[in-house]
C-alpha cells in the first residue's frame, strides 16, 4: 500500500511539473510577416514653443491613452508644455520652480506622468526624489527616496529612476510605477527587481517580481543597463535592447506572454572588452531594439530597430520600424531612418530633421487594412 501511495505521489509530481512546463512553453509565441495591412502617409506641420528645435522631447509623460493630451518637458526652459493631440496645437505651459520649497532640480528630471491638472508626478534622478505637483507647480507630495529606501531589504542600495525614451513612470489604480537601478553604478550585477511602485493609499514601496534575463545576470557588463519599458492600460511591455524578444506582464508582475523575436531580427552579440573595441564600435556593428509603443488604441504597436551599420550609412538604410498587430502574431517592417513615436491614437510619426525652431515637420503614418 505504501509503495502504491509513493507511486501515485510520483505521478502527480511528474505530471504536475510537465503541466507547469507546458504552461510556460505556451506563453512563448513568434510573430509572422504579413501583408494584411499597409500605410497611408502624409506630412504635417506642428508649431512648437520654447527653445527645442525638435519634437518630441527627451522627457515626456508616457501616456498612450489617446485622451487628447501630450505633455513634454523642455529641459532648457525647465517648463512643461501641453499639446492638444486632436488639434495638434499647444494649449498652455507650466514653468517649474528651480529653487525654494517647490524646487525641482533643473536637468535632473528623469520622468514625469500627467494624471490630472493637480496630480503631476515627477521622478527626479539626482537627488533621488518622488514628487507630485499641482497646476501651479507646487508640491503636494515629496519623498526623499534615499532615506526611505535605507535599511529596506528590497530597496537598500537601489535608486528609482527614469531615463528618456528607454523608460518612464506610470500611474494606475493609485500606484506609481518606476524602474530600479543600483545606486552604485559600478556594481553591475542585474540581480535586483526591474520595477518598483509606490502605493499612494498605504504609503508603501514595493517591488514587482520581474527580473532581468539570466544572460544579463551572468554577464552584466556585456549588455545595456537600461531595459526598454512601456506601460499601457493594465500591462507592462519590456524588452532589452540586444533582442527583439518582448515580455508582457500585468501590473502585479505576472508574466502574460513572451513574444520571441522573429528570426529576421538578429540578436546583438554580447559586448566583450577582450576584442579591444569600444562600446560605441560594438553598438555600430550589432543590432539594437527600442521599446514597443501602442497606437490606434492598442490595435497596433511600433518598435524601432537597427541592424549592423553598413560601410556607407548615408547611402544604405539599416534602421527600421516593426509594426505589430494587437497580439503580436503578425508584423510588417518599414525601412526608415529615425525613431517613431505615437500618442496612442490612430497615427504614428517620424520627426523630420531640421535646424529651425518654432515648428516641427512630422511624417505621419496610419494603418490601412
Amino acid at each position: 500500500m505504501r509503495t502504491l501511495t509513493l507511486f501515485i505521489a510520483f505521478l502527480v509530481l511528474l505530471f504536475g511539473c510537465q503541466d507547469e512546463k507546458d504552461r510556460e512553453d505556451s506563453l512563448v509565441s513568434m510573430p509572422e510577416p504579413t501583408e494584411d495591412f499597409s500605410f497611408e502617409i502624409d506630412t504635417i506641420k506642428l508649431m512648437t514653443p520654447g527653445t527645442s528645435p525638435a519634437f518630441p522631447y527627451l522627457v515626456w509623460s508616457q501616456d498612450y491613452s489617446d485622451r487628447g493630451l501630450f505633455t513634454g518637458l523642455d529641459m532648457k526652459q525647465h517648463t512643461l508644455y501641453f499639446l492638444d493631440t486632436k488639434k495638434m496645437e499647444y494649449q498652455s505651459s507650466l514653468k517649474l520652480y528651480e529653487d525654494g520649497p517647490n524646487e525641482i532640480t533643473p536637468l535632473m528630471v528623469g520622468g514625469f506622468y500627467y494624471h490630472s491638472p493637480d496630480s503631476i508626478f515627477v521622478l527626479q534622478n539626482i537627488p533621488n526624489r518622488l514628487m507630485m505637483i499641482d497646476r501651479e507647480g507646487e508640491r503636494e507630495l515629496f519623498i526623499e527616496l534615499k532615506k526611505v529606501f535605507k535599511g529596506d531589504p528590497v530597496f537598500e542600495g537601489l535608486n528609482a529612476y527614469s531615463m528618456y525614451y528607454w523608460n518612464g513612470i506610470y500611474y494606475m489604480n493609485d500606484k506609481l510605477y518606476f524602474e530600479l537601478i543600483r545606486e552604485d553604478y559600478t556594481r553591475r550585477d542585474n540581480k535586483y527587481p526591474v520595477i518598483g511602485y509606490y502605493d499612494l493609499n498605504t504609503e508603501e514601496f514595493k517591488a514587482l517580481d520581474i527580473q532581468f534575463p539570466e544572460v544579463m545576470k551572468d554577464a552584466p557588463e556585456s549588455y545595456d543597463i537600461f531595459p526598454n519599458i512601456r506601460y499601457y492600460k493594465e500591462f507592462i511591455y519590456i524588452n532589452y535592447s540586444y533582442s527583439a524578444d518582448l515580455y508582457i506582464y500585468d501590473l502585479e508582475g505576472n508574466i502574460i506572454n513572451e513574444i520571441a523575436g522573429h528570426n529576421r531580427f538578429r540578436e546583438s552579440e554580447p559586448y566583450n572588452p577582450v576584442n579591444k573595441k569600444t562600446k560605441s564600435e560594438h553598438y555600430a556593428e550589432n543590432s539594437a531594439y527600442d521599446a514597443v509603443e501602442p497606437f490606434e488604441n492598442g490595435n497596433y504597436f511600433i518598435q524601432a530597430g537597427k541592424g549592423p551599420e553598413p560601410p556607407d550609412p548615408e547611402k544604405e538604410i539599416y534602421e527600421f520600424t516593426i509594426v505589430y498587430n494587437s497580439d503580436f502574431s503578425k508584423f510588417r517592417v518599414i525601412d526608415h531612418r529615425g525613431r517613431p513615436f505615437t500618442f496612442g491614437g490612430k497615427y504614428f510619426y517620424y520627426p523630420i530633421p531640421q535646424a529651425e525652431t518654432g515648428y516641427q515637420l512630422l511624417e505621419r503614418y496610419r494603418v490601412v487594412e
